[in-house]
């Protein structure tokens, strides 16, 4: 650990406390929010300890693995921390990026969405990889056509290889009266840049990262857009949010895009 905090320090250039678990950080210092990175399986443990606190989350995607009962659970969970007047945010970052998709394509924004594709290059292979992109897919959804029930119609996982590296998923977005064919495709890709777009009615947009500088763009019909980093945008978002006062209502997309997710893993 101490490795760890050293190193965080010299990034950072300002000092870091290191605290192993998270019960020693939360008796030993005082939040008002607590961000959650850590990986899936220990999201709902750690949501139960802040709302415990009384400490407004943002937390990584998904906020509890999608097992048997996760939607039920869950509900409980942000019905809790509206109650307790507490913020309760997903980190989805890619709906940020769709005010400089729509600059791309200004066309779009005026259109009914009739298809979606999405491509995403994960750091896991098999079923992992499916249950770690599809939220990122499903919140764009969300945010392209609102419904508060919205049903994954005839959901398929394909394959397409021996190792599972390369998976295709496709579904019926229902929307109410509006239903969008999706196609999702997925490969596996062990280090960064990773490849990632998506496409509205057939416009693509491929997400650039040019490193060492971590400048973003999106590229597509031969024009190029500088990208905001998604994750900022989603922590000023978060910020804005807290200084706003208590949330207005619960957080159902998180629910709903949970039981969407477990329904497609069915």
């Amino acid at each position: 650990m101490e490795a760890g905090v050293t190193e965080l320090e010299a990034r950072l250039g300002h000092q870091v406390a290191g605290f192993v678990g998270l019960d020693a950080m939360l008796e030993n210092v005082e939040l008002d929010a607590l961000v959650i990175a850590a990986p899936p399986e220990t999201h709902e443990d750690a949501l139960l300890g802040a709302l415990d606190r009384g400490l407004h989350v943002l937390c990584e995607k998904p906020l509890v693995m999608p097992k048997r009962g996760a939607t039920n659970r869950l509900e409980l969970v942000v019905d809790a921390f509206h109650a307790a007047g507490l913020h309760l945010c997903v980190n989805t970052q890619w709906p940020c990026t769709l005010p400089y998709y729509f600059e791309l394509y200004p066309e779009v924004a005026e259109s009914p969405v009739e298809s979606f594709w999405m491509q995403l290059s994960p750091f896991d292979k098999g079923i992992d990889a499916v249950e770690d992109c599809l939220p990122h897919v499903l919140s764009l959804l969300q945010a392209l056509v609102p419904d508060p029930d919205p049903v994954l119609r005839s959901p398929e996982i394909d394959f397409l290889n021996e190792d599972a590296s390369r998976i295709a998923v496709q579904f019926g977005y229902d929307a109410g009266a509006q239903n969008v064919p999706c196609r999702i495709e997925l490969s596996w890709c062990p280090a960064p840049p990773r490849p990632a777009g998506y496409g509205i009615n057939g416009r693509k947009a491929i997400r650039k990262i040019k490193l060492p500088a971590y400048e973003l763009s999106l590229e597509g019909d031969g024009r190029s857009v500088p990208l905001r980093d998604p994750l900022e945008v989603r922590v000023a978002e978060f910020l804005s949010l807290l200084r706003g006062g208590p949330p207005e209502e619960a957080n159902t997309l998180a629910t709903t895009r949970l039981r969407m997710l477990e329904s497609l893993l069915a």
